[in-house]
Order: C-alpha cells, then structure tokens, then sequence
C-alpha cells in the first residue's frame, strides 16, 4: 500500500537562529533529511518565523524546532525563549555547538547560560545634563522668576505689536495677496 504523498504541512521545519555563518555540516544534515530550514539571524526575526510557522494553524504535521547556532553568541535569548514557551509551547528547541561532545542536542535552560550581559547604560540624545556655568560675580536671585528687574510693570492688556495691515497679510489666503 502507497502511502498519501507528504505536504508542506507534513514535513518538519527548522529555524536556525545564529549570529554568523550557519555551519554547512549542520544545513547539510537537515536539509538531507527533508527538513525545511530558515536562517535568522537576530531575535525578532527568529520570533516573526515562528510566529509565521504557528499562524499556518499550529504546529506542522512534521514538527517545528528551533535550533540556537552557538548560543553564547546569541542576543536576546531570555526573551526569545520566554515568548517560545508562551506563544509557540509547540516547538522544540535544540542547540548546536561546534565544539561541544554532541553537537546537536536538546536545549536544556538550565546549561544555556540565559542571563544576557547588560547592555551599556546609554543616555537618549538630549538628556544629558547640562552643565551649569558658574560666573565670577553671581547675580542676585530675582523675587519672581522670569521676570527681569528692569522689566516694566504692566499690569494691563498687551500692547499692539501689529498694525491692522500687517495682521491682514499675515492671516489672507495666499489667493488673496496675488489678487492684489
């Protein structure tokens, strides 16, 4: 008895997600066996193929596997791995090391080492503080502030900075002023 021709959603995909060059024996393997691979290479996009893979109606028929290509080189585990369990619990996770005894193996957390180094503390441009210069001879503090000594008091409406025309031309239409 044939068996039914294998589908998309039969066969078994894998993202690998690495921080350089994918290891050729490791896309080899994988692709030799019928696993369909996709290379990432940053967290979003890793999270974007899996989201894209799960939208598709879970899990294909074949499985998922997302396999962290020499994950001390990898940024943004913690979060990635946290969405993984929360949003795809389908997925397997392997890890591949070149060096290690197995290469390929299930991802065990606890051996993954997941605390990423603290980014640097940078400020946003423009919130630095600013320096405050200190003069020879400090001035006196002023009883209200904003408001200068030698300002005039005036306690009445503000006076006429425009003439009726020139107040014309700043609110006409531009239609107006060519007409003129």
């Amino acid at each position: 008895m044939a068996s039914a021709p294998e589908t998309s959603t039969d066969r078994a995909v894998c993202v690998l997600w690495c921080a350089g060059e994918v290891p050729t024996e490791l896309l080899f393997s994988l692709e030799s066996r019928g696993v369909g691979v996709t290379i990432c290479h940053g967290a979003f996009e890793t999270m974007a193929e899996i989201c894209d893979i799960g939208s598709i109606g879970g899990a294909p028929g074949g499985g998922a596997i997302l396999v962290l290509v020499e994950p001390a080189q990898l940024r943004g585990k913690r979060a990635l791995l946290t969405s993984c369990k929360r949003y795809a619990p389908w997925l397997r996770l392997w890890v591949y090391q070149h060096q290690a005894p197995i290469k390929l193996r299930p991802l065990e957390l606890s051996q993954l080492g997941l605390d990423d180094p603290p980014a640097p503390a940078t400020r946003p441009a423009g919130s630095a503080p600013i320096p405050r210069l200190k003069l020879t001879d400090e001035p006196r503090l002023q009883s209200e502030p904003g408001r200068a000594d030698n300002q005039i008091e005036n306690d009445g409406p503000p006076g006429r900075l425009l003439t009726d025309d020139e107040l014309g031309m700043l609110l006409a239409d531009e239609s107006e002023l060519d007409g003129d």
